[in-house]
């Protein structure tokens, strides 16, 4: 194998490890356990000419298929580093944007409830357990800072809410324009 693949590979190890992404423990017996197998995918990263400049090595899981729009909804960077990519829950975002409409509705949003309803009454099988004594309240935290950004003067919000322990919704936004305005005074 090439110096630049071995290279590549130890890059994408060295990310794994820096992000947490795994723990190295003892083989189970594959007669109790499914044991997901993993496979290097290697690629050749060119420029506008067409010459090789950097190699790239993946490290992906073998028979593990995940069902988009069903499990989440997934938005990646075209880079091949963990970090680059984001799940999102699908229930979870599609009940907190409709919350956002609770106080004046449209037909739309009536459309998208029903279609939430019914991604429900097909998975039955899925659902939230909480077990007898856990933390039930829901909480709710907000931020702002206005301005804050040295360079662009742009103002950031931010919430979040945790129902118990677990985080069910949250967001984050940065002010899209800027208005300043000087007064002279005679």
């Amino acid at each position: 194998m090439e110096p630049e693949w071995i290279q590549a590979m130890q890059e994408e190890l060295q990310q794994f490890k820096l992000n947490n992404v795994w723990e190295l423990v003892k083989r189970p017996d594959p007669r109790k356990h499914n044991i997901i197998g993993t496979k290097w995918i290697y690629c050749n990263k060119q420029d506008e000419h067409g010459q090789v400049v950097r190699n790239k090595a993946r490290l992906v899981a073998q028979g593990y298929t995940q069902v988009e729009r069903i499990d989440f909804d997934e938005t990646f960077a075209p880079v091949a580093r963990i970090e680059a990519i984001r799940i999102l829950p699908d229930i979870m975002h599609s009940v907190c944007m409709c919350a956002r409409f609770q106080a004046a509705p449209k037909e739309s949003h009536h459309l998208v409830v029903k279609r939430i309803l019914r991604y429900l009454a097909y998975t039955p099988t899925l659902g939230l357990w909480y077990p007898k004594g856990s933390e039930f309240d829901l909480v709710g935290f907000s931020n702002a800072n206005y301005a804050g950004d040295k360079v662009d003067r742009k103002s950031r919000s931010g919430t979040c809410h945790f129902l118990g322990r677990s985080l069910v919704c949250w967001s984050s936004k940065k002010q899209n324009c800027v208005s300043l305005s000087t007064a002279e005074s005679e």
